[in-house]
């Protein structure tokens, strides 16, 4: 079963728009690395500076990617750009899945 927690931060205001624009043109090589790590999906959501990333990965190898994530090079490069642009003054929150919707399924 996929692990999803989602993650909710600040930007700093001034900053929102350079957010957006650095996550226009991902590296392709971060986005190899989280695959790599067992990440199946994220997802980042503005509103103002409001930020809220959600991200689904395998439990079964996370203590192992969280490692892997932390020593690479490609991926400690691009969260220290992020960290430039987030609010220092706000902690992030991060929020664990209680509830999904099932995917439906046909009725005859």
């Amino acid at each position: 079963m996929i692990k999803r927690t989602a993650t909710l931060s600040r930007l700093k205001p001034e900053c929102v728009d350079e957010y957006i624009e650095f996550h226009k043109n991902v590296w392709p090589e971060l986005e190899a690395v989280y695959h790599a790590a067992g990440t199946t999906d994220i997802c980042c959501y503005v509103n103002g500076t409001t930020l809220v990333v959600t991200i689904e990965e395998d439990p079964e190898i996370e203590k192992t990617a969280d490692e892997l994530l932390a020593q690479n090079p490609v991926n400690r490069a691009w969260q220290s750009g992020m960290a430039k642009l987030l609010d220092p003054d706000f902690t992030p929150i991060v929020l664990e899945e209680v509830y999904r919707l099932p995917k439906a399924t046909k009725v005859s």
